[in-house]
């Protein structure tokens, strides 16, 4: 007889990340202590650390809209919160996309910090350009941890994870992977000023229903990279 989700879900609890394929390090400020701290990533399907991030991340999310409900705001607060915090992604299954999502073609990331999962991306590789010639990479999903994010009970954490992970990504699709610059997504709504901000270009013939399609130009990507 097999193991049932929540008797995988006890084993993975008790279990240690893999840490041996760290492809990239560096520094991220922590906006609690005001220093600067060490962040690693790491390449490959991990199962403990999409887990974890299943775990940690609800444990957050709950926190944050009991505070949210239990809390003195006025009507004007509230509506103003509910526009800022991003709860789109909260159902999203990391162990369960992990399951699914294991062949060739698709590469996990994931960005650690003092052991713990602050950002995790999925690609898909290659990916016809939209908009020039030759292959990219799609994002298939891309993260912060809630704790990452605008919330009315605590600053961020830690700044600029979305960028910081996309902008591994690109590099280790260009250098690894053999892609050129660029690479395309479907944006969850709260997300669309992002990436717009970033200088992606919206195809609104590939949406789909309320996720918007973008594509990051080869030279907005060289120039988001810091290239030009």
């Amino acid at each position: 007889m097999g193991m049932t989700v929540e008797q995988i879900r006890k084993m993975l609890d008790e279990a240690e990340p893999d840490n041996n394929n760290c492809i990239a390090s560096g520094s991220i400020k922590d906006n609690e202590k005001g220093e600067l701290v060490t962040y690693q990533t790491f390449l490959g399907l991990d199962f403990v650390r999409a887990n974890n991030c299943d775990k940690f991340w609800e444990e957050f999310n709950v926190s944050l809209i009991e505070f949210i409900a239990t809390s003195d705001f006025t009507q004007d607060e509230i509506a103003q919160i509910e526009r800022d915090i991003q709860l789109d992604d909260r159902h999203w299954d990391w162990l369960l996309k992990s399951a699914h999502f294991q062949s060739e073609e698709y590469k996990w990331f994931f960005l650690d910090v003092e052991g713990k999962t602050q950002a995790v991306c999925l690609i898909y590789h290659p990916k016809a350009s939209t908009l020039e010639p030759g292959d990219i990479f799609y994002i298939e999903y891309v993260a912060v941890a809630p704790w990452n994010r605008t919330n009315p009970m605590q600053i961020k954490k830690y700044s600029g994870l979305g960028s910081e992970i996309i902008q591994l990504v690109m590099n280790y699709a260009i250098n690894t992977l053999g892609l050129r610059y660029g690479f395309s997504l479907h944006a969850l709504p709260k997300a669309m000023g992002f990436y717009e901000k970033i200088g992606m270009v919206r195809c609104t013939e590939l949406d789909k229903g309320v996720l918007a399609f973008y594509e990051m130009p080869e030279d907005g990507a060289k120039q988001y990279l810091g290239l030009s």
